[in-house]
């Protein structure tokens, strides 16, 4: 093969085809630059996180426990301070304090800390001398939520169960608390050794007990680990370092690394699809070419080298413009997570990511063009005098080369797919949906040319052309099809997930969502309780009755035979279950197996079980529960089992009663409801306290705001994957249009030889590409659904509800969105005259 010959006929087809063969250059550059941004982002975070991961735990590893820690558990901590290592010890708790100031009463998160805390990081407080003066004793640190709330101010004493002690300064930050979660209330840190003196960790207290290690450079986490809890399957302590991360950021991190990844690969494989188009398209449109140039002597390797050349040229310039623009976007991330990470990330591009990234495009630029190239073997002299009428490369289905390279192909995007994903599954999910799709485009265009032949064509001129240009030589119906197909299903695919992990957050967040939770409302305390909330023009969302009780027997046997050993047992077995009772679904719950008692049913001792538990228990429809509710015990039939989705804001239970069978028992009271303003919320919640010093009254407004910023951060790096795949799908389309310029122009000549107006042929190709855009958007939208509910079943364990007309609506702008797209690019058609056309061909 005569190199110089390759170089210079590729470069010569380069710049005669440029403007045509330059959109999918751009393709490729959508789907480098969605490369680059996300790996290059995900790369910033995990190397940031492991930085701060010391920090944000207050330690190298930590043990907590709910129990306090044993003489033995203590015993082999004080053999490895002997040995060098740094301890320190925390407490927590939930506890309403009080002040003789004034008549603030709030309930709060107390944390005692040993004079070693914290090991990493550091408190920060206003004012800024407040930590010395705190660690000296005898006083506190506040949230500024609870200076806000009540008043109080630095100087102020508040009662803390039997201890009273002065305000010292306000806590703005904490190493080991990652922002303003969901908080039961503010927090307020003391010394360990004043907790005693609260008399609020004694016998049936809920505390947990936290001890935090600094490890010298000669003992690693794991050897400790293993002296601390020699026993792995003791589940009374939980073992977590610093190395682990912080599960709340992970968690997010890898959910949303995968699905941004795995955007960005399909943005990538789109314009790979592309690419394959535009290189199957240009060989048709140079048989002539090539047929003259074997009859000079060119060889098939030549030629294939030629038009090789040509796509790594433009999959060059293609992945130089992605990596830029996946340096931009990287420069917007930092922006979208601030307030969501409790540290700063800066995002310097990345050498190392943008090149492997750049590989990886010109890889696959260079594989979805092999295949269309290699029927260049096959074009035969006679395509000079045959023209359009046939291409002379048939045989593809008998070529064991062409079966080879799409065998690659496969292997290679499978690669590529199990690499970002992260996991097999999510990966053979992605890919078998993708591929499914494009089978069921290429069966739809099949199926599409063989009902256009085989029926009877319509009277009018226009559908009856626009139907029978369908089939023609050199159609474009496959390529049109496909792309329009693929845009939709990835772009679908993407709403569809983002909108399924906005309802997962925001179900239960509308604008008068649930945001203080009034706990502990005794019987003869409803009243006044409604009362309370009516005189602030306040009116409960809700209000359920709560009773406690333990699971004693499943069927005959009890439940001590489940897992002998109470120490070891898992904590849903001989857990304090909170039950209610009611006569309907609740807020965020649907009955999946059996039916729900009604209010005017017979009176029958049943039971409502949560799926999960159920499945923990191995409970069915008609299985008998006993329990032991306040000394009584009930014997209860399984008759329905109801799914959860436990992110809403309401009350959800993991088993529900029938009213009747709960009459006559002690029950207290929960109330949610909606109160509008910070000022609202903390007048009324003072003459709550005030009136029934019992109640416990929980603030949640500054969570659900963080899940709203949360949510809405996600929502703008999902719709940028989505504007990519949207672009790249456009891209795409348009270029698959252009390519058959040759032939449209062709045709339209002789149509206005023929008598043919510019508004008739106007409307003939918006029905053609109408037509096509229904059914490739049609396909593309029901595969993408079926995908998104696969995926949300199967990987995420969210449930994908409704969405169809989105997926209708998807198809119809997809049929619209083609025809525009086949307009504007045939626009310039429209205007030529015919004679000059007729006399070039």
């Amino acid at each position: 093969m005569n190199m110089r010959f390759v170089l210079r006929m590729a470069w010569r087809e380069t710049r005669a085809t440029w403007g045509r063969m330059s959109l999918f250059a751009l393709c490729v550059a959508c789907g480098v630059g969605a490369l680059v941004a996300t790996e290059s982002a995900t790369a910033h975070l995990t190397r940031r996180i492991k930085q701060e991961s010391r920090s944000l735990m207050a330690g190298d590893c930590s043990l907590t426990s709910r129990r306090p820690f044993d003489p033995d558990l203590r015993a082999r901590v004080a053999a490895l301070v002997a040995e060098g290592v740094v301890m320190a010890e925390t407490l927590e708790t939930l506890s309403m304090v009080a002040s003789p100031d004034s008549t603030a009463t709030r309930l709060v998160e107390l944390k005692a800390v040993s004079p070693d805390y914290p090991l990493y990081g550091r408190l920060v407080t206003e004012p800024a001398d407040a930590v010395e003066r705190f660690g000296r004793g005898g006083g506190v640190l506040v949230s500024p939520s609870l200076v806000a709330q009540t008043g109080l101010t630095v100087g102020s004493r508040l009662t803390v169960g039997e201890l009273t002690v002065p305000i010292v300064g306000v806590l703005t930050s904490e190493p080991d608390r990652l922002g303003d979660s969901f908080r039961m209330g503010p927090r307020v840190l003391l010394r360990r050794t004043e907790m005693d003196r609260t008399r609020l960790t004694g016998w049936g207290s809920r505390v947990s007990y936290r001890l935090l290690f600094k490890l010298p450079a000669r003992l690693d986490v794991q050897s400790v680990r293993r002296r601390l809890v020699p026993d792995a399957s003791d589940r009374r302590l939980e073992f977590r370092s610093a190395d682990g991360g912080q599960p709340q950021i992970e968690g997010f991190l890898n959910r949303t690394n995968a699905f941004l990844n795995l955007a960005g690969l399909a943005v990538m494989l789109l314009a790979g699809v592309g690419i394959a188009v535009a290189i199957h398209t240009f060989v048709r449109q140079r048989l002539e070419t090539m047929a003259i140039l074997k009859c000079l002597g060119a060889t098939a390797p030549a030629l294939i080298g030629v038009y090789l050349t040509q796509a790594v040229i433009l999959g060059t310039a293609g992945c130089i413009m992605g990596a830029f623009l996946g340096v931009a976007m990287l420069k917007a991330v930092p922006g979208l997570l601030a307030g969501v990470l409790p540290f700063a990330v800066e995002m310097p591009p990345i050498p190392l990511v943008i090149a492997r990234d750049v590989g990886t495009g010109l890889l696959l630029t260079v594989a979805f063009s092999l295949l269309p190239l290699l029927r260049v073997r096959r074009v035969s002299p006679r395509a000079i005098f045959n023209r359009a009428v046939e291409d002379g490369t048939g045989g593809a289905a008998r070529d064991p080369a062409a079966w080879a390279t799409l065998a690659g192909l496969a292997a290679l995007c499978t690669l590529l797919t199990v690499s970002r994903a992260g996991t097999m599954k999510l990966a053979m999910q992605f890919l078998g949906s993708f591929a499914l799709t494009v089978v069921a485009l290429l069966l739809a265009a099949r199926l599409l040319l063989w009902v256009v032949r085989v029926v009877p064509a319509p009277g009018a001129f226009t559908l009856r052309h626009a139907l029978v240009n369908l089939r023609r030589p050199g159609n474009q119906t496959s390529s049109v099809l496909v792309a329009t197909g693929l845009s939709v299903f990835l772009l679908q695919s993407v709403y569809l997930v983002d909108t399924m992990l906005a309802d997962e957050f925001l179900l239960a967040l509308p604008d008068r969502a649930p945001n203080l939770y009034i706990v502990d409302v005794q019987d003869d305390q409803k009243g006044g309780v409604a009362d309370a909330l009516a005189s602030h023009g306040i009116q409960a969302l809700e209000t359920v009755p709560l009773v406690r009780g333990r699971i004693v027997e499943i069927g005959p046997k009890p439940i001590s035979e489940l897992h002998p050993d109470p120490a070891k047992a898992p904590w849903w077995v001989n857990r304090e279950y909170v039950l209610t009772c009611r006569n309907h679904v609740g807020a965020g719950e649907s009955v999946v197996a059996g039916r729900l008692w009604s209010a005017d049913g017979p009176r029958r001792a049943e039971i409502s079980v949560e799926t999960v538990t159920a499945s923990r228990f191995g409970l069915g429809l008609g299985d008998r529960v006993t329990l032991d509710v306040q000394g009584r015990r009930l014997q209860v039939e399984v008759t329905s089992l109801r799914s959860v989705r436990w992110g809403t804001l309401r009350p959800n239970f993991f088993l529900v009663l029938p009213p009747y069978l709960l009459e006559g028992l002690a029950r207290t009271h929960f109330t949610v409801a909606h109160v509008g303003t910070e000022a609202e919320r903390a007048a009324l919640q003072r003459a709550l306290v005030r009136r029934f010093p019992n109640l416990m009254v929980i603030d949640i407004s500054a969570g659900v705001a963080v899940v709203r910023a949360f949510v809405d951060r996600l929502s703008w790096v999902i719709g940028l994957a989505a504007l990519l795949c949207l672009v790249g799908g456009l891209l795409v389309l348009i270029a698959s249009i252009v390519m058959t310029r040759r032939h449209r122009t062709y045709e339209c000549a002789l149509l206005k030889v023929h008598g043919a107006t510019r508004p008739m042929l106007v409307r003939l190709l918006a029905l053609e590409y109408l037509l096509l855009g229904l059914i490739g958007g049609t396909v593309g939208a029901l595969s993408a659904w079926l995908a998104a509910h696969w995926i949300a079943t199967h990987t995420f364990e969210m449930t994908l509800s409704g969405r169809l007309p989105s997926v209708a609506l998807g198809g119809l702008l997809a049929g619209a969105l083609t025809a525009l797209a086949g307009a504007l690019a045939s626009s310039g058609i429209l205007s030529q005259p015919p004679l000059a056309i007729l006399r070039d061909e």
